[in-house]
């Protein structure tokens, strides 16, 4: 748990976050694609048109397909968002560019990871690195 990891470095509190939400994404995604295997159904829909089952809902995007889909989608933008937030609050404290870099790319294995999902929050990366970049930046043309 994030809880349990001291934030007074808020280069270790962000590597420990990326770790967790790695781990913790997939962990939730690949139960929650076993419970509801439907998710990940590409083949055709098996609709049998002479038997007694006929008139059984063989469609994969029945709604009960679809709200498992809408639930899972959710759940991932709440944790992403939670994500981001947590990147605004925390990386303006890190103060050495070499830590930013590892952080940027420690993220975007996440968004491209998360991108196999459909899920790929890159662009939402971007400006939240080179405000702080730019701000150290700054800071030491001024020095």
């Amino acid at each position: 748990s994030l809880k349990s990891v001291d934030s007074s470095d808020p280069y270790d509190y962000i590597n420990e976050a990326i770790d967790l939400s790695r781990v913790g994404f997939f962990d939730i995604i690949t139960q929650y694609r076993t419970i509801f295997p439907d998710l990940d159904n590409n083949t055709k829909d098996f609709k049998p048109e002479n038997s007694a089952n006929s008139r059984i809902n063989y469609n994969s995007d029945s709604e009960n397909s679809k709200n498992s889909k809408i639930y899972l989608t959710r759940w991932i933008q709440y944790r992403i968002t939670a994500f981001v937030d947590l990147l605004e609050i925390h990386l303006p404290r890190v103060e050495e560019v070499s830590y930013l870099n590892s952080l940027l790319t420690q993220c975007m294995y996440l968004g491209i990871s998360l991108g196999r999902v459909g899920m790929d929050f890159r662009p939402l990366l971007i400006p939240l690195f080179d405000t702080v970049i730019l701000n150290i930046f700054s800071s030491a043309v001024t020095k």
